[in-house]
């Protein structure tokens, strides 16, 4: 099977942001803990990165795609807990806001291109990068009112 030239290059870009979405969360996660914050939602959050790169590797083949070498951002400090989170939503935000999202103009290149699997893969990602963003919004508006100090006790 022979993949669109445009949707391989939108596939191997996803690899990409995946991989750096899975580094970035463990990297925040291993930095939270030894700041005393324990929150396992980010290394779930990771490990379905993770999950997603390998998914957009398997079908970037299914279609005839040959991996590239992946632009990758590499994981930084971005600070305490309030502002990880709001680094983290800025990473998630990018790839499934509702119309400008990278994700989203990808699945309409693949719905333009006649190619439903590849638009169901970005919409499902869309789906569940939705979620984090819900989650991470939460935090955020959560830290906000209680401040941060309040948030590690409440952790605890």
């Amino acid at each position: 099977m022979q993949g669109n030239p445009a949707v391989l290059a939108d596939l191997q870009t996803t690899v990409g942001r995946e991989c750096s979405l899975a580094a970035q969360y463990k990297f925040s996660k291993t930095l939270l803990n030894h700041l005393g914050y324990k929150i396992p939602k980010l290394g779930k959050f990771g490990r379905c990165c993770h999950k997603y790169s390998q998914q957009a590797l398997q079908h970037l083949l299914l279609l005839g795609g040959q991996p590239a070498r992946l632009d990758m951002a590499s994981p930084r400090d971005m600070g305490g807990v309030r502002d990880t989170f709001a680094g983290l939503l800025v990473m998630e935000s990018a790839l499934c806001a509702p119309s400008s999202g990278e994700y989203q103009q990808m699945a309409k290149r693949a719905w333009d291109l006649l190619d439903d699997d590849s638009r169901n893969k970005f919409e499902h990602w869309i789906k569940w990068h939705g979620h984090h963003v819900d989650w991470l919004e939460k935090q955020i508006s959560v830290i906000n009112d209680i401040g941060e100090s309040n948030y590690k006790t409440e952790l605890i």
